[in-house]
């Protein structure tokens, strides 16, 4: 009889487990699947925004990258470090062209002393929200922040873009606009030849 008993317990043992885990993993998957009925998708999932508006790339005294110009519109630039040129051009998401191009020299901006043979520059972006405007002309969303190392100056620049850029059948010419100059630091390096 005890042999009897040992086994049928096994049995119950090997029935019961199996049994045990199936009901568990489908409370499990009931409960999820009510869950997501009851509840908004908004408050299931967490949402983290990524900014991912601006590129560079620098090499040999040139740097080009990216900007965000308006909500909808991003922008490319390069700059050229031999000849002070900063450039940026737009281009049309519905035409596939460019239909921006600003332009400026920075290096009369900058009042390098003689002795800064080989100014060294470095170009960054950032995100702005400039409010002046003047009816025709509005800020773009992003500035360009130029540093020469040597000299530890850096200035800021604006891009002021026409309304109705888009409906413009020819490309739009502008400059960029000088924001502000500063040092960053009080002694300059002395220049490597």
């Amino acid at each position: 009889m005890g042999q009897k008993l040992n086994l049928l317990r096994k049995i119950r043992f090997s029935i019961g487990l199996p049994v045990a885990v199936c009901t568990i993993v489908a409370g499990f998957g009931l409960g999820i699947f009510w869950g997501g009925l009851l509840h908004d998708d908004a408050s299931l999932s967490l949402e983290i925004p990524v900014l991912a508006e601006a590129t560079s790339y620098g090499e040999d005294g040139y740097i080009a990258g990216t900007a965000r110009l308006e909500d909808d519109l991003d922008a490319f630039y390069f700059f050229d470090g031999l000849t002070g040129e900063l450039k940026v051009l737009a281009i049309n998401p519905r035409t596939r062209k460019f239909m921006a191009e600003f332009s400026h020299n920075i290096v009369k901006d900058f009042k390098l002393e003689k002795d800064v043979k080989n100014p060294h520059f470095m170009v960054v972006t950032g995100t702005v929200d400039l409010v002046e405007s003047d009816g025709k002309l509005r800020w773009g969303s992003s500035v360009f922040y130029i540093v020469e190392r040597t000299s530890g100056k850096a200035a800021c620049y604006g891009i002021k873009l026409p309304t109705g850029l888009r409906s413009q059948d020819e490309v739009y010419r502008g400059t960029l606009t000088g924001l502000d100059i500063a040092k960053l630091r009080k002694t300059r390096v002395r220049d490597k030849e």
